[in-house]
């Protein structure tokens, strides 16, 4: 009967210890997917800002072509730079002269 009663005991002790670590796991991923949900929904805000940032100054640059063609009557000029490599950085010993680089006289 003292036997029944002390593996009984023992068997709520450990019942209880296991039924409490299966509710802190279960605790612990309920909070680790709440978090990746948080995680996503920032990612998804900043993507959405960036992608709402990049269309407005695409807008712009819309409303400024079109009042360009249409002050200039139908004519735009666009023209990229290009860096020409100068040699100039490399005769005063600049170590890292190949990072340096001059636009063109067209520039200016």
């Amino acid at each position: 009967d003292v036997e029944f009663d002390s593996a009984a005991r023992r068997f709520a002790r450990d019942h209880s210890a296991r039924s409490q670590a299966a509710a802190a796991k279960r605790e612990k991923l309920r909070a680790e997917r709440e978090a990746a949900r948080r995680r996503t929904a920032l990612r998804e805000e900043a993507k959405a800002a960036e992608e709402m940032a990049a269309a407005t100054l695409a807008a712009a640059e819309a409303e400024r072509r079109a009042h360009d063609l249409e002050r200039n009557r139908g004519v735009y000029f666009h023209q990229m730079l290009r860096p020409t490599l100068s040699r100039a950085a490399e005769q005063r010993g600049i170590v890292r002269a190949m990072d340096k680089v001059q636009l063109p006289p067209s520039a200016s």
